[in-house]
């Protein structure tokens, strides 16, 4: 008999504290200092049965990701802390990839370019995620670095104003300032969009602005666990609650709605959740069933679908918050990634 796993009696009280492994021990000094109530060991929130072997291990070792936006020393510590990882993946994929900035239309981007740069005339560009109030262009490097080995392209990855200092429109204004400057470069038949968690989300505004101020639309793109709900309105935020195993409810709150700044939440723009999909291109949604935002890509695909866009959606049972990586060893990540590699070849040609 398959073993059930609750949702609603879990003893673990997630809103509390901030359950780290003990490998990251020695690099969250800064956390501690600030007052982050972190504690060690492996994560509380038991895997579901359906994983595989694999991703039932790697579920033990995921970080209980802390984004307290409310506390300014704490933010400061979290953003300092996680440009520090940043920075070990950074230093690491230096060699063989070749990793720079630039600026375009005032905005910095860092370019990765793969050993085998097959198709110059061709771009991704990375969103990243964070939950729009942490992390930088050099979010999920791997990923970004990944991507761009396995179709031969260039990543242009994107540095974006955060909230809650800098609410909407400052950070989708970034996005299409930088945009437009690589579409004059490559051409909009030329250029694929990715984005993960918040990114996911600015990822969709992007297309519903392009569309709605005239611009020509990316070949396709890619939006991996969006948080694109600012009303928190999905059933899946109600029902895994706090038995997601990466993202803080209550943080994840804070941060949702201090985006929109003076903003209507529900304008669609700000929640592309809201949005008309009609004559966008090809989209790619993912997101797993235990991720609290994991409701946001299933509502996306369906309005997308019912406006005639050409939509992919997976959905994978139980899987965490952006399940997605190549090389990983977890064939739920690897499906995901490889899925993602074929859509973007047959949009982009390459």
């Amino acid at each position: 008999m398959t073993k059930q796993t609750s949702l609603t009696n879990n003893k673990v009280d997630a809103g509390k504290t901030y359950t780290l492994p003990e490998a990251l021990k020695p690099v969250t000094k800064m956390l501690e200092e600030a007052g982050v109530p972190i504690v060690y060991g492996p994560n509380p929130i038991p895997a579901p049965e359906t994983l595989s072997d694999q991703a039932k291990l790697a579920w033990s070792q995921l970080p209980q990701v802390p984004a307290p936006i409310k506390d300014a020393k704490q933010l400061a510590a979290i953003r300092e802390f996680t440009l520090s990882l940043e920075q070990v993946d950074y230093e690491r994929l230096q060699e063989p990839y070749s990793l720079f900035d630039e600026t375009i239309n005032g905005v910095t981007m860092m370019w990765v370019t793969p050993p085998e740069l097959k198709h110059e005339d061709k771009v991704l560009i990375f969103i990243h995620g964070g939950g729009y109030v942490v992390n930088t262009r050099k979010t999920q490097l791997a990923l970004q670095a990944t991507a761009a080995s396995r179709l031969g392209v260039k990543v242009a990855s994107i540095e974006y104003p955060l909230a809650p200092e800098h609410p909407y429109p400052a950070a989708l204004n970034a996005i299409i300032d930088a945009y437009q400057g690589l579409n004059d470069r490559f051409g909009a038949e030329n250029i694929g969009l990715f984005g993960t968690s918040a990114g996911g989300g600015l990822v969709l505004a992007t297309l519903l602005r392009l569309k709605q101020d005239g611009l020509p639309l990316p070949a396709a793109s890619a939006s991996l666990s969006p948080g694109a709900d600012m009303t928190l309105s999905g059933d899946l935020f109600a029902l895994v609650g706090n038995n997601d195993p990466m993202l803080n409810l209550q943080d994840v709150t804070d941060a949702l709605t201090s985006y929109p700044g003076t903003a209507d939440p529900s304008d669609p723009l700000v929640s592309p959740v809201f949005g008309d999909y009609t004559s966008v291109t090809p989209l790619f949604l993912l997101a797993g069933t235990r991720e609290i935002i994991g409701s946001d890509a299933i509502r996306v695909a369906t309005r997308a679908r019912q406006d005639g866009c050409e939509v992919t959606l997976i959905l994978l049972d139980g899987m965490w918050h952006v399940p997605i990586a190549d090389g990983s060893g977890i064939p739920e990540l690897q499906f995901a990634f490889e899925e993602m590699m074929t859509f973007f070849r047959q949009n982009l040609e390459v």
